[in-house]
């Protein structure tokens, strides 16, 4: 399927999940798709982390989807990894709070 087609074909899913780079910091400003049809309550996922809240979810909340960003799946897998090493499990929402206090975005 190509961008056009899965642009055209938004508002049949019910979930959408965006695992491209594009958006990541410092290319804030670009979408990996046009989100105009997207069905409203949609989940629309993003793995990107930094920004907190990139272009495609900034667009798919303002039609009034779901959001999520990729910080949890990012953390977790740290902390899982971090857990695994050292034997010690980290306090995740510490990690949370470390990753959003510095990333590009925090810093405009």
């Amino acid at each position: 399927m190509t961008i056009v087609q899965a642009e055209s074909n938004l508002d049949q899913y019910d979930i959408v999940i965006q695992t491209t780079s594009v958006g990541m910091y410092p290319n804030v400003d670009v979408s990996p798709i046009k989100m105009n049809k997207i069905k409203e309550q949609a989940a629309c996922i993003d793995i990107i982390y930094n920004p907190v809240e990139t272009l495609f979810l900034k667009n798919a909340k303002s039609l009034g989807a779901f959001v999520q960003n990729g910080l949890g799946m990012f953390v977790n897998q740290g902390a899982l990894s971090f857990a695994k090493w050292t034997g010690i499990d980290p306090e995740i929402e510490i990690m949370k709070q470390a990753i959003v206090n510095n990333s590009e975005e925090s810093k405009c």
